[in-house]
């Protein structure tokens, strides 16, 4: 499909035959140098999507890219400085309009590159989503500054052996590429406790380890606000994913 001369994907669910009223809005987006079907194949939100009711979009990044923040010069969403969380913007308002969405209920998604791009997007317009799970992406280090604007929940799953996107930060790719910089998990959890206005203190568990065959497991840890006026922070480790 297609809006303002950008494409994306669309996948309506079909619910409950009783059900009624305006739907969830799940924005996926894929990771670096893919496309909006490569995030549908690989999440497979579909078949959740049919049987919650959801409506699912994939939009396409510019050349395979989301403008995340990071400024990198061989991206031409970098360099050209694409307006993506316009974009996204005019395609909430197209599907409130066109596929009965609740505009209340709008959440994002990502990996990688979407990731990182799913903070960018919160911290640009916090209320636009209703909370955001970026995988495999923290905060491109140029947007640390300034500070948090407004609350959004937010949660966060990382693996602490990922080559690309390292768990402690610094560049995309390792220090002899040129894909810019980002957060570690760490200070992207701290710049939304901020921002979420969080206690200081997190509680934690280790979930049930369903393989033993499977060398990770995962560790959360959980921020709850600390007035009405807050939102949680959740980060999902994968240790030696």
């Amino acid at each position: 499909m297609e809006l303002d001369g950008r494409t994306f994907e669309l996948h309506v669910g079909r619910g409950d035959e009783g059900s009624a009223g305006p739907r969830p809005l799940i924005v996926a987006f894929h990771g670096g140098m893919a496309t909006g079907a490569d995030m549908r194949k690989l999440t497979n939100l579909d078949a959740r999507a049919d049987r919650e009711g959801w409506v699912v979009a994939y939009p396409n990044g510019v050349e395979g890219h989301w403008n995340d923040g990071r400024g990198v010069d061989n991206y031409p969403a970098h360099r050209d400085d694409v307006d993506d969380v316009g974009f996204v913007s005019r395609l909430v308002d197209h599907l409130v309009e066109t596929a009965g969405v609740d505009r209340g209920r709008v959440y994002a998604t990502g990996f990688s590159n979407g990731g990182m791009f799913v903070h960018r997007l919160a911290m640009t317009r916090p209320d636009l989503v209703a909370a955001i799970a970026p995988v495999a992406g923290t905060i491109a280090r140029p947007l640390l500054d300034p500070g948090p604007q407004a609350p959004v929940p937010v949660l966060m799953i990382h693996g602490t052996a990922d080559r690309m996107v390292a768990y402690d930060g610094g560049p995309v790719g390792g220090p002899s590429e040129s894909r810019g910089e980002v957060a570690s998990v760490e200070e992207t959890c701290a710049w939304w406790r901020a921002a979420n206005r969080c206690s200081d203190t997190a509680e934690e568990e280790t979930l049930p380890h369903r393989d033993d065959a499977d060398p990770t497991h995962v560790r959360v840890a959980r921020w709850e606000p600390e007035g009405a006026d807050g939102a949680e922070v959740v980060v999902a480790t994968v240790v030696e994913g």
